[in-house]
C-alpha cells in the first residue's frame, strides 16, 4: 500500500534541542529510517498514546497546546498561531499559496480534531500534531495549484529576534547577534521518493517555501525543521 494519500503534504517538525538531545537524536533517527511522509502517522500515534500531555484544549476562541519535553507553548487563533519557546516569541500565519502568482489565504478559525489543532482553509488543510517528538506543522493540498512556475507556500511571520537567511537556513537572532531559532534542513519529495528542489527566501516579513515540482508526481511532502539553539548544540 502506497504510504502517500492522493493530496499534496506540506509538514515541518518544531523542536527543542537543549530540553533533551536524545530526545533530538531519536528522532532525527527516525526521520532517517522512516520512508518519506510517514513522521506525520508516527507523531499522532505517539501523540494519542501520551494524550493526557499532548492534547489541544480550548480555551474560549483559542487553542493551546503545551509540550513540557521541548519546552514549547503554542496557543492557535484566527489570525494564526503564536510559538513560546524558552521564552523566545515566534508568530507564524498562513498568507498566500501558488504559483506565478499566489492567491491569498483567507484566516479560519482553528478546530481541534482528535489530537490535531486544524485550519480548514478553502484551497487547503493547515494542520498542527504535539508530540513527544515536538510540533509538527503540515498542509494538505486538496488539489494541485493552477497556474505555471514553482509551488509557492507563503507564511507571514513575527518575532522578538532578526530574521535572516543564510545557507538556506532560516534563522532568528537576538540583539547580539546569537542565533536562538532555526529554521531548515528544507527537503521535498514525491510520491516515489524523488527529492524535489526546494529553496526559501524571506520579502520583508514574508517567508516563501518554493518547491520545483514541474517533474515530480503528487503528492509530494516539503518537510524542512524549526530548532531551538543553545550554547551546547553546534549549528
Amino acid at each position: 500500500m502506497c504510504i502517500f494519500q492522493s493530496v499534496v503534504k506540506l509538514s515541518f517538525v518544531l523542536l527543542s534541542l537543549s530540553s533533551a538531545s536524545n530526545i533530538y537524536a531519536l528522532s532525527d533517527r527516525q526521520s532517517a529510517e522512516l520512508p518519506p511522509g510517514s513522521l506525520p502517522a508516527v507523531a499522532e500515534q505517539l501523540a494519542k498514546n501520551s494524550a493526557e500531555i499532548y492534547a489541544p484544549v480550548q480555551h474560549q476562541d483559542s487553542i493551546r497546546i503545551g509540550n513540557p519535553p521541548h519546552n514549547i507553548q503554542a496557543t492557535f487563533h484566527k489570525n494564526g498561531v503564536q510559538l513560546n519557546i524558552h521564552n523566545t516569541v515566534l508568530k507564524m500565519r498562513l498568507s498566500a499559496l501558488g504559483r506565478e502568482k499566489l492567491a491569498e489565504v483567507k484566516a479560519v478559525a482553528p478546530q481541534i480534531d482528535g489530537v490535531k489543532v486544524v485550519y480548514n482553509h478553502e484551497q487547503l488543510q493547515q494542520w498542527y500534531i504535539n508530540s513527544p517528538l515536538g510540533l509538527e506543522q503540515g498542509f494538505t493540498l486538496l488539489k494541485k495549484p493552477a497556474g505555471n512556475g514553482q509551488l509557492n507556500v507563503a507564511l507571514e511571520l513575527g518575532s522578538d529576534y532578526h530574521a535572516e537567511i543564510n545557507q538556506q537556513q532560516l534563522q532568528f537572532k537576538d540583539p547580539q547577534g546569537k542565533i536562538k531559532l532555526n529554521y531548515g534542513q528544507l527537503v521535498a519529495f514525491d510520491s516515489h521518493g524523488k527529492t524535489l528542489p526546494g529553496t526559501m527566501h524571506l520579502s520583508g516579513n514574508r517567508l516563501v517555501l518554493t518547491v520545483d515540482d514541474k517533474h515530480a508526481s503528487y503528492p509530494i511532502i516539503i518537510d524542512p525543521l524549526f530548532s531551538y539553539v543553545t550554547p551546547l548544540v553546534v549549528v
